[in-house]
């Protein structure tokens, strides 16, 4: 989701690789990225991709891919997600549409006064 007047980036990346691989391959796919500028980063942190490299675990079938991956990102383009969160709670409270009574929950006391 891409706004206008906002240009999302990344805060931190952190990619789990399990399996049979070529850590120069990674190495040489990470530089790729940075090259090639396909992931932008916040301009007042560092730029990194952290990677961890492991073994295929003993437990999992011999049948099931080779390579698996896990990629855990911060992103700044989660806010719109949370402004548009607030603004559906905002008309919900307003209209007090509700099926639950907000005069009884005691952490929304203070955002109705």
């Amino acid at each position: 989701l891409r706004l206008p007047g906002r240009n999302p980036c990344y805060i931190s990346i952190l990619n789990i690789i399990q399996g049979e691989m070529d850590p120069t391959q990674v190495h040489k796919s990470l530089q790729r990225i940075r090259e090639r500028k396909l992931a932008s980063f916040i301009p007042w942190g560092p730029a990194s991709i952290q990677v961890a490299l492991s073994r295929r675990s003993p437990y999992l079938s011999q049948g099931g891919p080779k390579v698996s991956g896990l990629m855990l990102a911060n992103h700044t383009g989660i806010s719109s997600l949370f402004e548009r969160i607030l603004k559906q709670f905002d008309m919900l409270i307003k209209r007090k549409g509700s099926t639950w009574d907000p005069n009884k929950a005691p952490f929304i006391q203070n955002y109705m006064q």
